[in-house]
């Protein structure tokens, strides 16, 4: 069944698989081909038709003074809660730091055996 080709005398089957998969890969590497030129080309004129505005000095002073502004009128004076609210967490950071670094039974990091 797979040993001869029935069309042509001499001609085995995988001849025949052979040149249809080298003929399928010449067709697609030109297709590819041909494709990446076009890709190129779009890019390129797309970057010939951009224009890059490079901002001076002074609006980028600007900018940063309208942020600092920003971010400074964002700020209020700290009230009872957050006084609160930073006691308790250093409390929680000192407490999940002792238990990882102790060898502790309900401790966050397994202790490693000595093999």
């Amino acid at each position: 069944m797979w040993g001869h080709y029935e069309g042509i005398e001499g001609v085995k089957m995988i001849d025949v698989i052979l040149g249809f998969v080298v003929s399928l890969n010449i067709i697609v590497i030109t297709h590819l081909y041909f494709k990446t030129n076009a890709i190129e080309k779009a890019i390129s004129d797309g970057i010939d038709n951009v224009e890059i505005e490079i901002p001076g000095l002074d609006s980028i002073k600007e900018e940063m003074e309208h942020t600092i502004v920003a971010l400074l009128q964002g700020m209020h004076t700290p009230t009872f809660m957050d006084h609160i609210g930073g006691a308790i967490g250093t409390m929680i950071q000192a407490r999940t730091a002792k238990m990882m670094s102790m060898g502790h039974e309900d401790s966050l990091i397994p202790e490693q055996s000595n093999l």
